[in-house]
């Protein structure tokens, strides 16, 4: 097949580039990695119109057509149509169970792209389930100690806690956390982010202590795995902001606040939510104590 807009020179270039590193063959497999660049480019229209054209050359039974419709369905998140997503992402679970056996973890990883449109879409019971099914595949797959079965736990994770239910959570992301520590170095910072969530529950729970204990391992984990500046280390000096605050102790809680501005600012743009939130969390404890 034969790329569209060959005339983007940025584009041609990248390709050309991957064909003299990687060796690749005119293949699909090759024209699917092609169109991994334009998607890693943010060239998502280009992608669309790529797999779309790739689409009407694959044979109806071809092996990589649920992969184009999974790349289709990635691309529509990204452009925030959410409609347009799930119906990709649907096309490919049911091409995929057509061909495969219940149990097939490619099965398992189009549940977990719905539930990630749903939860886009604030529909977080269907996200629920949805997790719960790729949970309950990739549970049987692989043992119960996988990567996967941890990125699972920890998305159901967060959804409990959007649903105001910080007790599964904390159970989710603590089994997320076991299965993480047999993986990565203690120093890795997805242990830390882990932490975060685990402080961010307990501080929901009003546990106040072991939030901030949670919290400050976090730090520690992120002074060596991430740069100083991260919004990670922001989101840590938040939850530890957002303890001393509820403690009514608000000098403490300014002090984290603003720790969590400077990181924020230093990195996300001034109308992320993120720093749109802490913005509003000083002006609200300043008033406090003044």
């Amino acid at each position: 097949m034969t790329l569209r807009h060959e005339d983007d020179h940025e584009l041609k270039f990248v390709i050309e580039q991957m064909k003299k590193n990687h060796d690749y063959t005119n293949s699909e497999k090759s024209h699917l990695s092609f169109c991994n660049v334009l998607f890693e480019m943010g060239k998502y229209d280009h992608a669309e119109k790529y797999l779309h054209n790739l689409l009407n050359e694959l044979s109806p039974d071809h092996e990589d057509i649920a992969r184009c419709y999974d790349m289709l369905g990635d691309v529509a998140r990204k452009k925030d149509e959410l409609d347009l997503g799930l119906e990709w992402y649907s096309k490919s679970l049911k091409t995929k169970k057509k061909k495969s056996v219940t149990n097939n973890p490619e099965i398992g990883k189009s549940y977990v792209n719905i539930s990630r449109i749903h939860r886009k879409k604030d529909n977080l019971d269907l996200a629920m389930e949805s997790l719960k099914k790729a949970l309950r595949i990739f549970e049987r797959v692989y043992d119960d100690e996988h990567l996967v079965v941890a990125d699972c736990l920890n998305s159901m994770g967060y959804i409990y806690m959007t649903q105001k239910n910080p007790e599964r959570a904390m159970d989710c992301f603590q089994k997320a956390l076991t299965i993480d520590e047999k993986h990565f170095t203690a120093c890795h910072a997805r242990l830390g982010i882990l932490h975060n969530s685990l402080a961010d529950a307990h501080r929901s729970l009003q546990e106040y202590e072991k939030s901030l204990e949670h919290a400050n391992t976090a730090l520690k984990i992120f002074g060596k795995s991430l740069p100083t500046r991260h919004y990670q280390i922001g989101w840590s000096f938040e939850i530890m902001g957002n303890v001393y605050e509820e403690k009514k102790e608000f000098v403490e809680a300014l002090k984290h606040f603003r720790q969590a501005e400077s990181n924020y600012c230093s990195t996300l743009p001034t109308n992320h939510r993120y720093v749109v939130c802490i913005k509003k969390s000083i002006e609200r404890v300043s008033k406090q104590i003044n």
